[in-house]
Protein backbone atom coordinates (compact mmCIF):
# COMPACT_ATOMS: atom_id res chain seq x y z
CA UNK A 1 0.00 0.00 0.00
CA UNK A 2 3.04 2.53 0.73
CA UNK A 3 4.75 2.01 -2.38
CA UNK A 4 1.69 2.75 -4.66
CA UNK A 5 0.72 5.37 -2.72
CA UNK A 6 4.72 6.90 -3.09
CA UNK A 7 4.35 6.02 -7.01
CA UNK A 8 1.42 8.03 -7.84
CA UNK A 9 2.03 10.84 -5.43
CA UNK A 10 5.18 11.26 -6.86
CA UNK A 11 3.91 11.40 -10.52
CA UNK A 12 1.34 14.35 -9.18
CA UNK A 13 4.00 15.69 -7.14
CA UNK A 14 6.25 15.89 -10.19
CA UNK A 15 3.87 16.99 -12.30
CA UNK A 16 2.28 20.23 -10.05
CA UNK A 17 5.89 20.86 -9.48
CA UNK A 18 6.18 21.33 -12.93
CA UNK A 19 3.76 24.07 -13.20
CA UNK A 20 4.74 25.66 -10.61
CA UNK A 21 8.27 26.48 -12.55
CA UNK A 22 6.13 28.06 -15.34
CA UNK A 23 7.91 31.59 -16.13
CA UNK A 24 4.89 33.44 -16.37
CA UNK A 25 3.14 36.76 -14.73
CA UNK A 26 6.32 37.04 -12.49
CA UNK A 27 5.68 40.94 -12.00
CA UNK A 28 2.04 40.10 -10.56
CA UNK A 29 2.14 37.27 -7.98
CA UNK A 30 -1.60 36.85 -7.41
CA UNK A 31 -1.92 36.51 -11.50
CA UNK A 32 0.46 34.09 -11.66
CA UNK A 33 -1.00 32.09 -8.61
CA UNK A 34 -4.42 32.08 -10.65
CA UNK A 35 -2.76 31.07 -13.68
CA UNK A 36 -0.89 28.20 -12.18
CA UNK A 37 -4.27 26.30 -10.30
CA UNK A 38 -6.28 26.54 -13.57
CA UNK A 39 -3.13 24.87 -15.20
CA UNK A 40 -2.85 22.39 -12.28
CA UNK A 41 -6.03 21.77 -12.16
CA UNK A 42 -6.59 21.02 -15.45
CA UNK A 43 -3.43 19.21 -15.87
CA UNK A 44 -4.76 16.88 -13.03
CA UNK A 45 -8.18 15.97 -14.50
CA UNK A 46 -6.08 15.30 -17.60
CA UNK A 47 -4.02 13.38 -16.45
CA UNK A 48 -6.55 11.06 -14.63
CA UNK A 49 -8.58 10.77 -17.86
CA UNK A 50 -5.76 9.71 -19.97
CA UNK A 51 -2.82 7.70 -17.49
CA UNK A 52 -5.99 6.37 -14.92
CA UNK A 53 -3.43 6.02 -12.36
CA UNK A 54 -6.17 6.89 -9.55
CA UNK A 55 -8.39 3.71 -10.95
CA UNK A 56 -4.83 1.84 -10.65
CA UNK A 57 -4.28 2.93 -7.40
CA UNK A 58 -7.68 2.33 -6.44
CA UNK A 59 -7.25 -1.48 -7.61
CA UNK A 60 -4.02 -2.15 -5.98
CA UNK A 61 -5.50 -1.63 -2.48
CA UNK A 62 -7.77 -4.06 -3.20
CA UNK A 63 -5.87 -6.37 -4.49
CA UNK A 64 -2.79 -5.15 -1.39
CA UNK A 65 -5.48 -6.79 0.92
CA UNK A 66 -6.24 -9.81 -1.24
CA UNK A 67 -2.41 -11.11 -1.81
CA UNK A 68 -1.63 -10.75 2.29
CA UNK A 69 -4.71 -13.25 2.40
CA UNK A 70 -3.11 -15.46 -0.06
CA UNK A 71 -5.58 -14.67 -2.67
CA UNK A 72 -3.93 -13.63 -6.41
CA UNK A 73 -5.54 -10.96 -8.66
CA UNK A 74 -5.07 -8.87 -11.80
CA UNK A 75 -5.34 -5.02 -11.89
CA UNK A 76 -6.46 -4.10 -15.35
CA UNK A 77 -4.96 -0.56 -15.31
CA UNK A 78 -1.37 -2.05 -15.49
CA UNK A 79 0.56 -0.43 -18.03
CA UNK A 80 2.19 -3.45 -19.37
CA UNK A 81 1.39 -6.95 -19.64
CA UNK A 82 -2.50 -6.43 -20.24
CA UNK A 83 -4.71 -9.39 -20.38
CA UNK A 84 -8.12 -9.81 -21.39
CA UNK A 85 -10.70 -8.11 -19.11
CA UNK A 86 -14.43 -7.36 -18.83
CA UNK A 87 -15.85 -4.11 -19.96
CA UNK A 88 -16.22 -2.82 -16.31
CA UNK A 89 -12.65 -3.20 -16.15
CA UNK A 90 -12.29 -5.31 -13.01
CA UNK A 91 -10.09 -6.98 -10.52
CA UNK A 92 -10.01 -10.23 -12.21
CA UNK A 93 -8.34 -13.47 -12.92
CA UNK A 94 -9.51 -14.52 -8.51
CA UNK A 95 -10.46 -18.01 -7.90
CA UNK A 96 -13.94 -18.54 -6.24
CA UNK A 97 -12.13 -20.69 -3.93
CA UNK A 98 -10.01 -17.75 -2.43
CA UNK A 99 -12.62 -15.72 -1.97
CA UNK A 100 -14.42 -18.42 0.15
CA UNK A 101 -11.15 -18.78 1.78
CA UNK A 102 -11.03 -15.67 2.81
CA UNK A 103 -14.54 -15.48 3.99
CA UNK A 104 -14.08 -18.27 6.49
CA UNK A 105 -10.69 -17.98 7.77
CA UNK A 106 -10.43 -14.14 7.36
CA UNK A 107 -13.37 -11.89 7.99
CA UNK A 108 -11.84 -8.85 8.83
CA UNK A 109 -9.71 -8.82 5.81
CA UNK A 110 -12.77 -9.87 3.35
CA UNK A 111 -14.80 -7.31 4.76
CA UNK A 112 -11.82 -4.43 4.20
CA UNK A 113 -11.25 -5.52 0.53
CA UNK A 114 -14.42 -4.04 -0.16
CA UNK A 115 -13.58 -0.50 0.63
CA UNK A 116 -9.82 -0.74 0.50
CA UNK A 117 -9.68 1.13 -2.94
CA UNK A 118 -11.80 3.76 -1.55
CA UNK A 119 -9.20 3.69 1.76
CA UNK A 120 -6.27 4.00 -0.90
CA UNK A 121 -7.64 7.29 -2.50
CA UNK A 122 -8.41 9.16 0.78
CA UNK A 123 -4.82 7.73 2.01
CA UNK A 124 -3.26 9.05 -1.01
CA UNK A 125 -4.96 12.94 -0.73
CA UNK A 126 -3.74 12.83 2.92
CA UNK A 127 -0.44 12.14 2.96
CA UNK A 128 -0.12 14.54 -0.05
CA UNK A 129 -1.76 17.56 2.02
CA UNK A 130 0.69 16.33 5.21
CA UNK A 131 3.92 16.78 2.40
CA UNK A 132 2.55 19.76 0.97
CA UNK A 133 2.15 21.66 4.37
CA UNK A 134 5.28 20.00 5.92
CA UNK A 135 7.47 20.64 3.19
CA UNK A 136 6.36 23.93 2.40
CA UNK A 137 6.03 22.64 -1.59
CA UNK A 138 2.83 25.19 -1.95
CA UNK A 139 1.80 23.03 -4.92
CA UNK A 140 -1.67 23.86 -6.40
CA UNK A 141 -2.77 19.94 -5.55
CA UNK A 142 -6.54 21.15 -4.69
CA UNK A 143 -8.18 19.62 -7.92
CA UNK A 144 -6.83 16.65 -7.22
CA UNK A 145 -7.41 16.24 -3.52
CA UNK A 146 -11.17 16.81 -4.52
CA UNK A 147 -11.76 14.68 -7.40
CA UNK A 148 -10.01 11.33 -5.29
CA UNK A 149 -12.98 12.76 -2.66
CA UNK A 150 -15.74 12.72 -5.13
CA UNK A 151 -15.04 9.72 -6.75
CA UNK A 152 -15.65 7.72 -2.97
CA UNK A 153 -18.90 9.84 -2.74
CA UNK A 154 -19.93 9.51 -5.99
CA UNK A 155 -19.26 5.69 -5.46
CA UNK A 156 -21.01 5.63 -2.03
CA UNK A 157 -24.24 7.78 -3.31
CA UNK A 158 -24.83 4.97 -6.39
CA UNK A 159 -24.59 2.06 -3.77
CA UNK A 160 -27.71 4.09 -1.76
CA UNK A 161 -30.02 3.90 -5.00
CA UNK A 162 -31.38 0.24 -5.28
CA UNK A 163 -32.74 0.38 -8.60
CA UNK A 164 -29.30 2.12 -10.59
CA UNK A 165 -26.97 -0.03 -8.61
CA UNK A 166 -29.15 -3.47 -9.53
CA UNK A 167 -28.88 -2.53 -13.31
CA UNK A 168 -24.98 -1.63 -12.88
CA UNK A 169 -24.46 -4.97 -11.37
CA UNK A 170 -26.78 -6.90 -13.60
CA UNK A 171 -24.60 -5.12 -16.71
CA UNK A 172 -21.82 -6.49 -15.15
CA UNK A 173 -23.13 -9.44 -14.88
CA UNK A 174 -23.80 -9.70 -18.50
CA UNK A 175 -20.38 -8.41 -19.64
CA UNK A 176 -18.82 -11.22 -17.81
CA UNK A 177 -21.08 -14.10 -18.83
CA UNK A 178 -19.71 -17.64 -18.06
CA UNK A 179 -16.31 -16.62 -18.16
CA UNK A 180 -15.31 -16.48 -14.06
CA UNK A 181 -12.05 -15.55 -14.87
CA UNK A 182 -13.40 -11.94 -15.89
CA UNK A 183 -15.35 -11.61 -13.20
CA UNK A 184 -14.68 -8.98 -10.29
CA UNK A 185 -13.98 -10.11 -6.94
CA UNK A 186 -16.76 -7.75 -5.58
CA UNK A 187 -19.04 -6.37 -7.44
CA UNK A 188 -20.08 -2.93 -6.29
CA UNK A 189 -17.77 -2.02 -3.32
CA UNK A 190 -19.86 -0.30 -1.04
CA UNK A 191 -22.94 -2.46 -1.66
CA UNK A 192 -21.10 -5.96 -1.04
CA UNK A 193 -19.53 -4.15 2.42
CA UNK A 194 -22.62 -3.54 3.94
CA UNK A 195 -24.28 -7.04 3.28
CA UNK A 196 -21.20 -8.66 4.63
CA UNK A 197 -20.81 -6.57 7.56
CA UNK A 198 -24.59 -7.49 8.54
CA UNK A 199 -24.21 -10.91 7.42
CA UNK A 200 -19.98 -11.82 8.49
CA UNK A 201 -20.94 -15.54 9.27
CA UNK A 202 -22.42 -17.06 6.55
CA UNK A 203 -20.81 -18.96 4.45
CA UNK A 204 -19.84 -17.41 0.92
CA UNK A 205 -21.63 -20.55 -0.81
CA UNK A 206 -25.05 -18.90 0.60
CA UNK A 207 -24.52 -16.15 -2.13
CA UNK A 208 -25.38 -19.17 -4.50
CA UNK A 209 -24.69 -19.67 -8.22
CA UNK A 210 -23.98 -17.37 -10.92
CA UNK A 211 -26.82 -17.32 -13.58
CA UNK A 212 -24.53 -17.93 -15.89
CA UNK A 213 -22.96 -20.53 -14.40
CA UNK A 214 -19.36 -21.73 -13.69
CA UNK A 215 -18.71 -20.41 -9.95
CA UNK A 216 -20.90 -18.77 -7.07
CA UNK A 217 -23.14 -15.55 -7.77
CA UNK A 218 -20.41 -13.06 -6.03
CA UNK A 219 -22.03 -9.53 -6.87
CA UNK A 220 -24.58 -8.43 -4.44
CA UNK A 221 -26.91 -6.10 -5.92
CA UNK A 222 -29.04 -3.09 -4.97
CA UNK A 223 -31.97 -5.53 -4.35
CA UNK A 224 -30.19 -7.89 -2.20
CA UNK A 225 -30.22 -5.39 0.55
CA UNK A 226 -32.33 -4.42 3.09
CA UNK A 227 -33.58 -0.80 3.64
CA UNK A 228 -31.47 -0.60 6.78
CA UNK A 229 -28.52 -1.75 5.00
CA UNK A 230 -29.41 1.41 2.14
CA UNK A 231 -29.71 3.93 5.06
CA UNK A 232 -26.65 3.03 6.71
CA UNK A 233 -24.19 3.22 3.55
CA UNK A 234 -26.63 6.72 2.90
CA UNK A 235 -24.85 7.93 6.12
CA UNK A 236 -21.89 6.85 5.23
CA UNK A 237 -22.15 8.96 1.93
CA UNK A 238 -23.05 12.12 3.63
CA UNK A 239 -20.12 11.43 6.01
CA UNK A 240 -17.91 10.83 3.42
CA UNK A 241 -18.33 14.53 2.74
CA UNK A 242 -15.87 15.50 5.48
CA UNK A 243 -13.40 15.08 3.55
CA UNK A 244 -14.25 18.07 1.31
CA UNK A 245 -13.95 20.64 4.59
CA UNK A 246 -10.21 21.68 4.65
CA UNK A 247 -8.67 25.05 3.24
CA UNK A 248 -6.15 22.82 1.98
CA UNK A 249 -9.37 21.47 -0.87
CA UNK A 250 -9.69 25.67 -2.31
CA UNK A 251 -5.96 26.05 -2.23
CA UNK A 252 -4.60 27.00 0.88
CA UNK A 253 -1.74 24.92 1.70
CA UNK A 254 -0.66 26.25 4.34
CA UNK A 255 -1.89 28.91 7.23
CA UNK A 256 0.33 31.61 9.35
CA UNK A 257 -0.47 31.80 12.51
CA UNK A 258 2.29 33.88 14.28
CA UNK A 259 5.20 35.40 13.54
CA UNK A 260 8.49 33.89 15.50
CA UNK A 261 11.69 35.52 17.14
CA UNK A 262 14.12 34.22 13.96
CA UNK A 263 11.61 35.42 10.91
CA UNK A 264 9.63 32.16 10.55
CA UNK A 265 5.96 31.66 11.22
CA UNK A 266 4.10 28.93 13.21
CA UNK A 267 2.30 27.65 10.86
CA UNK A 268 -0.83 25.11 10.83
CA UNK A 269 -3.91 23.90 8.82
CA UNK A 270 -6.55 20.90 9.18
CA UNK A 271 -8.61 18.91 7.70
CA UNK A 272 -11.58 16.67 8.47
CA UNK A 273 -11.05 13.03 8.06
CA UNK A 274 -13.42 10.30 6.74
CA UNK A 275 -12.29 6.10 5.87
CA UNK A 276 -14.78 3.44 5.49
CA UNK A 277 -13.42 0.56 7.68
CA UNK A 278 -13.67 -3.32 8.12
CA UNK A 279 -15.97 -2.76 11.24
CA UNK A 280 -17.97 0.31 9.95
CA UNK A 281 -15.61 3.97 9.39
CA UNK A 282 -13.36 6.17 11.13
CA UNK A 283 -14.28 10.13 11.49
CA UNK A 284 -11.86 12.71 12.76
CA UNK A 285 -9.86 15.64 11.87
CA UNK A 286 -6.32 15.90 10.89
CA UNK A 287 -4.34 18.81 12.62
CA UNK A 288 -0.75 19.90 11.07
CA UNK A 289 1.42 22.40 12.77
CA UNK A 290 4.80 23.12 12.14
CA UNK A 291 6.66 25.26 15.05
CA UNK A 292 10.48 26.11 13.59
CA UNK A 293 11.80 22.43 13.05
CA UNK A 294 8.86 20.61 14.66
CA UNK A 295 6.45 19.17 12.17
CA UNK A 296 3.47 17.88 14.35
CA UNK A 297 0.67 15.63 13.21
CA UNK A 298 -2.50 14.95 14.99
CA UNK A 299 -5.45 13.24 14.55
CA UNK A 300 -8.31 12.44 17.13
CA UNK A 301 -10.96 10.52 15.89
CA UNK A 302 -13.71 8.37 16.62
CA UNK A 303 -13.98 4.63 14.86
CA UNK A 304 -17.73 3.74 15.04
CA UNK A 305 -19.66 0.72 13.74
CA UNK A 306 -23.28 0.28 13.78
CA UNK A 307 -24.15 2.04 17.17
CA UNK A 308 -21.35 2.30 18.79
CA UNK A 309 -18.20 5.06 18.89
CA UNK A 310 -15.16 4.35 20.21
CA UNK A 311 -11.59 6.87 20.92
CA UNK A 312 -8.53 7.35 19.13
CA UNK A 313 -5.63 9.27 18.58
CA UNK A 314 -3.14 8.98 16.07
CA UNK A 315 -0.01 11.38 16.46
CA UNK A 316 3.54 11.98 14.57
CA UNK A 317 6.58 14.01 14.59
CA UNK A 318 7.70 13.96 11.02
CA UNK A 319 10.97 14.68 9.55
CA UNK A 320 12.66 16.40 12.78
CA UNK A 321 16.06 17.55 11.21
CA UNK A 322 19.59 15.41 13.48
CA UNK A 323 23.08 15.76 12.94
CA UNK A 324 25.54 12.36 13.17
CA UNK A 325 28.51 12.15 12.04
CA UNK A 326 28.39 15.81 10.15
CA UNK A 327 25.42 13.60 8.06
CA UNK A 328 21.93 15.64 7.87
CA UNK A 329 19.31 13.05 9.12
CA UNK A 330 15.51 13.57 9.47
CA UNK A 331 13.19 11.38 12.07
CA UNK A 332 9.84 10.64 12.26
CA UNK A 333 7.33 8.92 14.66
CA UNK A 334 4.47 7.47 14.17
CA UNK A 335 2.08 6.79 17.02
CA UNK A 336 -1.49 5.20 16.77
CA UNK A 337 -3.67 4.36 19.72
CA UNK A 338 -7.07 3.03 19.26
CA UNK A 339 -10.24 1.51 20.82
CA UNK A 340 -11.94 -0.36 18.13
CA UNK A 341 -14.65 -2.86 18.03
CA UNK A 342 -14.43 -6.25 19.85
CA UNK A 343 -12.84 -8.64 16.99
CA UNK A 344 -13.64 -6.03 14.16
CA UNK A 345 -17.60 -6.34 15.24
CA UNK A 346 -20.04 -4.66 13.52
CA UNK A 347 -22.62 -5.33 15.77
CA UNK A 348 -20.45 -5.77 18.69
CA UNK A 349 -20.86 -2.73 22.25
CA UNK A 350 -17.43 -4.01 23.02
CA UNK A 351 -13.79 -2.45 22.21
CA UNK A 352 -10.01 -3.84 22.30
CA UNK A 353 -7.02 -1.78 21.79
CA UNK A 354 -5.24 -1.47 18.59
CA UNK A 355 -1.99 -0.05 18.15
CA UNK A 356 1.02 0.95 16.13
CA UNK A 357 4.26 2.33 15.63
CA UNK A 358 6.36 3.25 12.73
CA UNK A 359 9.69 5.00 12.75
CA UNK A 360 11.60 6.35 9.75
CA UNK A 361 15.20 7.63 9.81
CA UNK A 362 16.11 9.40 6.62
CA UNK A 363 19.69 10.06 5.25
CA UNK A 364 20.04 13.13 2.81
CA UNK A 365 22.51 13.13 0.23
CA UNK A 366 21.85 16.90 -0.47
CA UNK A 367 18.84 18.99 -0.95
CA UNK A 368 17.14 16.61 -2.99
CA UNK A 369 17.71 13.05 -2.21
CA UNK A 370 17.71 10.72 0.23
CA UNK A 371 17.92 6.93 2.16
CA UNK A 372 15.32 5.88 4.30
CA UNK A 373 14.76 3.14 6.57
CA UNK A 374 11.59 2.68 8.23
CA UNK A 375 10.48 -0.02 10.70
CA UNK A 376 6.60 -0.88 11.77
CA UNK A 377 4.48 -3.07 14.11
CA UNK A 378 1.25 -3.13 15.08
CA UNK A 379 -1.58 -5.29 17.25
CA UNK A 380 -4.71 -7.09 15.77
CA UNK A 381 -6.55 -4.61 14.50
CA UNK A 382 -7.85 -1.55 10.92
CA UNK A 383 -4.45 0.87 10.61
CA UNK A 384 -5.20 2.80 7.60
CA UNK A 385 -2.53 2.16 4.79
CA UNK A 386 -1.27 -0.74 6.41
CA UNK A 387 -2.66 -4.10 4.63
CA UNK A 388 -2.56 -6.38 7.78
CA UNK A 389 -5.62 -6.80 9.99
CA UNK A 390 -3.35 -9.09 12.41
CA UNK A 391 -0.11 -8.45 14.75
CA UNK A 392 2.41 -7.51 12.18
CA UNK A 393 6.13 -6.16 12.39
CA UNK A 394 7.91 -5.10 9.37
CA UNK A 395 11.42 -3.41 7.92
CA UNK A 396 11.54 -1.41 4.43
CA UNK A 397 14.54 0.64 2.71
CA UNK A 398 14.17 2.91 0.15
CA UNK A 399 15.40 5.94 -1.93
CA UNK A 400 14.11 9.03 -2.61
CA UNK A 401 13.43 13.05 -3.78
CA UNK A 402 11.66 15.52 -2.01
CA UNK A 403 10.71 18.96 -3.75
CA UNK A 404 10.14 21.78 -1.69
CA UNK A 405 10.82 25.51 -0.70
CA UNK A 406 12.89 27.13 1.79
Amino acid sequence: MEQSTQLVNNFVTTMNWGVKQIPIFKKKPWLQKITHATISSILNQYSRNVYDYESWLHEEFHRNVMVTNYTSSYNPFTLFNKKEQSNGGSVAYVLDTNLVMMKDGYLSSFVRMHTAGAEGQIYSVENLQKQNFFHNQKLYLSASYIMNFQDVINYLLICTNKVASTEITEGLMDSDGSRQELRDFTGLDFNAWAYDLWYPNEPYSKRGLNPYGNGYDRYIKGSDLTDEQLLWIMKQYKLSRLNLLSPMNIFISSIKLKKLSDGSYLRGNFSFRYYPTSFGNQVGLDLMVKYKKWNLFASPHLNQNFKNSFPGLEFAVVDYPLKYRNKDLAASVYVTTDLQPKSDGFLSNKSIFVGSLKSTVKWQFNKWLYTSVSASAKSNGWIKGNPFMGSNFGVSIGLGFMLQNK
